[in-house]
């Protein structure tokens, strides 16, 4: 998927060099009008709010982003949830997360034998053993 900046600096790149009018050149990239002419107010605003976001996962880092939309709603940063959500998911916040424990998965074996009787039956066992973990065999 191609982001709308790098679609804008195709239409710009278009009618400087090609000499194509704006409509022409959104029409050949295939990108609104409107998203051309838009103008972004929103890297000073998101600037301050990811660093309010950035104190408020150091101080909370178990919060997912809706506690954290939370908080901010609650000193009045933010009214948009989906907004916290794309500055939280631009930050990569969400993606650092801890190892966790290594699973030991252990080996199991498996002993089966069968004897019969004096008295000619047969009687047979099955059994399973764990015989340590994984990485030892």
């Amino acid at each position: 998927m191609v982001k709308a900046a790098s679609r804008r600096a195709v239409v710009a790149h278009l009618q400087r060099h090609h000499g194509l009018s704006q409509r022409g050149a959104c029409a050949s990239v295939g990108i609104g009008r409107t998203t051309v002419r838009r103008k972004l107010l929103r890297p000073e605003l998101d600037r301050s709010l990811k660093q309010e976001l950035r104190a408020l996962v150091e101080h909370y880092p178990r919060y997912g982003y809706l506690m954290l939309y939370g908080l901010l709603r609650a000193r009045k940063l933010v009214k948009n949830r989906k907004r916290t959500y794309r500055l939280y998911r631009s930050s990569a916040f969400g993606r650092a997360r801890s190892a966790g424990k290594s699973c030991i998965a252990p080996v199991f074996r498996c002993l089966s034998w069968s004897s019969r009787t004096s008295t000619g039956h047969s009687t047979s066992c099955t059994t399973s053993l764990v015989m340590g973990d994984a990485s030892a065999s």
